[in-house]
């Protein structure tokens, strides 16, 4: 196959998305107010088509102004291309597992004065789940591949302060794709220790790996992460105890765990670098 042949053919099959593309565009570029009854009918062609949108002012009303990606969803929904993403964030099952599930202030007028306490602290995320125990719809660190991976052979030593982890990565699957470990903390006593949940995640690494290969990576985890700071004196603060390492490749997952036992250890938080 020549080049041009196979270049047209690369343009030929994502033909339909870019006509139907074409149609998600004029749609939005009606004020919304006169697109709303089509609202699901366009709805569904930003997904078919691949349209990224954002607002943008103007004189008659709000409008959606579309950046054209089909030929990028296309690659991956046909296979060419075999995306490799985690999620860097929980999506709730319901509105009740959200910190706030009612803001202050939503549906009064624009500029209308209101509070709201952020009183979880620190326990925001995939920590807050874990805090309250709840089963997100889909966790951090959750992706999905057109092939599988399997993450095994855990192993964690000190370092001085930090925590140097190993582990392997295979691809299980068919497909070449890209494989990622997550490494996450946990200590024996979470409350004693300080921590505002009961883990958090201390690193992490990806590999591209073809069929059948495995590949060992080595990550650090960082002091500050096994530690809490105490403003009174300006501190980090690892308090001494057993340490859980879990490697996953989700943060609700199935976890391979390893235990390492930590001395009480104290330094200062003046320098950035420590």
């Amino acid at each position: 196959m020549t080049s041009a042949t196979f270049e047209f053919a690369q343009w030929f099959s994502v033909l339909p998305v870019l006509l139907v593309a074409a149609l998600v565009t004029w749609l939005l570029s009606l004020p919304l107010r006169n697109v709303a009854l089509v609202e699901p009918l366009w709805s569904l062609m930003l997904f078919a088509a691949g349209v990224w949108f954002a607002m943008d002012s103007d004189p008659r009303g709000p409008r959606l102004s579309p950046v054209l990606i089909g030929p990028a969803i296309a690659r991956i929904l046909t296979g060419k291309v075999n995306p490799s993403g985690h999620l860097p964030i929980s999506f709730p099952a319901s509105l009740d597992q959200l910190a706030h599930p009612e803001l202050p202030g939503l549906g009064l007028p624009n500029e209308t004065p209101t509070n709201i306490t952020y009183d979880e602290g620190a326990a925001i995320g995939y920590k807050w789940y874990e805090l309250k125990g709840y089963k997100p719809l889909f966790a951090f660190g959750h992706g999905l591949s057109y092939t599988r991976f399997d993450v095994s052979g855990l192993r964690a030593q000190p370092d001085g302060r930090a925590l140097n982890v190993t582990f392997a990565i295979r691809n299980i699957g068919k497909r070449q794709g890209k494989g990622v470990g997550q490494v996450y903390v946990a200590p024996a006593d979470w409350k004693k220790a300080g921590w505002e949940a009961p883990k958090r995640l201390g690193a992490f690494a990806k590999a591209d790996l073809k069929p059948g290969q495995s590949k060992t990576m080595q990550v650090t985890v960082d002091p500050r992460l096994l530690a809490v700071y105490e403003a009174a004196n300006n501190n980090w603060h690892i308090h001494a105890g057993n340490y859980r390492l879990m490697l996953g490749q989700a943060s609700d997952g199935p976890m391979e765990t390893v235990d390492v036992i930590l001395p009480d250890q104290v330094w200062s938080a003046a320098n950035a670098g420590d």
